[in-house]
């Protein structure tokens, strides 16, 4: 018997790629839109693609049911609501899976990237830049992401940096900064992993942007620069979801990455020493 899943937002942009990476898995969707109640007693999961400060709201309701959730980036905006998280994730049966979606993982290039960087390849001093670039138009200064509280480029789409480098050198930063003042638009954020390693992730999302993400690392014995100007498909985690749900194979991203990733993109008066918002399941 097919599974099922509800997609929530199921008509936005997001929406429409989880219903069809979903299909394509041979899963029955159930669509879920503004008004609907979500049909927890019929699906085995729940993927979420609300706006973004409804998330923590359905990720919530869905642990609460006991129910697979995958959402879209970030779980949440405010520690308090990391907090919930972590408190109901840790309250479900084990094999409950929790996961947020951070596509850039699956691009051949970075996931290379991870081997030389444990294996200290660079060299012991390490410095790495990373940039997430996208024309967001006037996305960010108008609709329900002007008027979210708590929100910033960095969590609109910086974040899938902060994933990519916390998940490349397997650890979270112990100290964070700003560089220069955030803007509606543009934010450039410092971290500090470790006296050897140190990290500037840099978020424009102006009009006309080229869309590009690039890691720039920079060894006390090599360096390395890469440049993708394409993303992957927003449903390109979405066969891993179901085949961790199946028993066929690993999650790539785990409750604690997607908790922790989003815990460092808070802003300054909302983060809490690395290791705080730790899924314990």
């Amino acid at each position: 018997m097919a599974r099922s899943v509800a997609v929530i937002g199921s008509t936005g942009k997001a929406g429409c790629q989880h219903v069809a990476a979903f299909l394509a898995q041979g899963w029955h969707v159930l669509p879920v839109n503004k008004g609907d109640k979500i049909p927890l007693d019929a699906v085995d999961a729940v993927s979420v693609c609300t706006p973004d400060g409804l998330h923590a709201e359905m990720v919530l309701a869905a642990l609460a049911a006991e129910k697979h959730v995958f959402c879209e980036k970030p779980l949440c905006l405010t520690r308090m609501e990391i907090d919930s998280i972590v408190d109901a994730y840790n309250a479900t049966p084990a094999g409950v899976i929790l996961t947020c979606n951070f596509p850039l993982r699956s691009v051949p290039e970075f996931k290379a990237l991870r081997v030389p960087l444990s294996k200290g390849w660079f060299g012991r001093q390490v410095y790495i830049e990373l940039e997430y670039l996208k024309d967001m138009g006037d996305r960010l200064s108008t609709g329900w992401r002007a008027e979210t509280y708590g929100y910033s480029p960095m969590l609109a789409g910086g974040i899938h940096m902060v994933d990519l480098v916390c998940w490349m050198v397997g650890g979270y930063p112990g100290a964070k900064h700003y560089i220069a003042p955030s803007t509606k638009t543009t934010e450039c954020v410092g971290m500090t992993f470790s006296e050897q390693l140190h990290v500037r992730v840099t978020t424009c999302l102006e009009r006309g942007t080229v869309s590009m993400h690039s890691i720039k690392v920079f060894g006390s014995k090599h360096d390395y620069f890469s440049f993708q100007h394409q993303q992957p498909g927003i449903g390109a985690l979405i066969p891993n979801f179901v085949g961790a749900i199946e028993g066929r194979e690993p999650l790539i991203v785990q409750a604690e990455e997607a908790i922790n990733a989003t815990a460092v993109c808070l802003k300054d008066d909302e983060i809490l020493p690395p290791g705080t918002h730790t899924a314990r399941h």
